[in-house]
């Protein structure tokens, strides 16, 4: 699994791939649910912004080439503590 961290207009992205070699990129935005209206209308919706088990607010996106695109926010201070610094 190869992993990288990119820093890209005030957002963090995270892109790994797998095994199967499926890549997925994960951007961390200040406001998931700005970014969703942003968004919905533009590109195929895999799911609707909701709060994950480790307190990150996401919603998932698939891009023009197919590729699975999440967007999160840290919520919790425990989240944002553990996110912030990525």
């Amino acid at each position: 699994m190869v992993i990288k961290f990119m820093r890209h207009q005030n957002t963090r992205m995270l892109t790994y791939m797998t095994t199967d070699l499926t890549a997925i990129m994960e951007f961390q935005v200040e406001a998931v649910e700005a970014e969703f209206a942003r968004l919905k209308d533009e590109v195929p919706v895999l799911h609707e912004p909701k709060t994950m088990p480790w307190d990150n607010r996401a919603a998932q996106f698939r891009d023009p080439e197919g590729t699975l695109v999440g967007i999160y926010t840290p919520v919790s201070d425990a989240a944002k503590q553990r996110f912030g610094s990525r």
